[in-house]
């Protein structure tokens, strides 16, 4: 039996979730989503809302409205490119909550789209 080994771009190709940035319990991944669209997720359930420059909420799909998916839904490229300038803002937020404690880090998240130039 042989096998066939499996270029990276053929590997690249077959991934369905990228794990991006992971803190404790917290993660942020790239997610397919079908017809070659991609979302960001953070803690399983939070998609980002590039309207609002902040994590949503997900509805079940049969409550998503077309503007809902439109708003969180990107190639795989953008995806992970956008989640990679996400994870650094994160990952700020998270150390702002290891120096000053777990009120400033979910104050942080709470307005996570003020801090844009962080």
């Amino acid at each position: 039996m042989t096998v066939k080994m499996m270029s990276p771009d053929e590997l690249l190709a077959k991934a369905t979730t990228f794990l991006m940035w992971s803190q404790s319990s917290d993660q942020l991944t790239v997610e397919a989503r079908g017809n070659d669209r991609w979302t960001i997720v953070f803690g399983g359930t939070s998609v980002y809302d590039k309207d609002i420059d902040s994590f949503a909420f997900e509805p079940s799909p049969s409550n998503r409205e077309k503007e809902f998916i439109q708003a969180t839904r990107y190639t795989r490229d953008e995806a992970i490119e956008l989640s990679l300038t996400l994870a650094q803002r994160m990952q700020h937020n998270y150390d702002e909550w290891v120096a000053n404690g777990r009120k400033n880090y979910f104050n942080a998240l709470k307005n996570f789209g003020a801090n844009n130039d962080e």
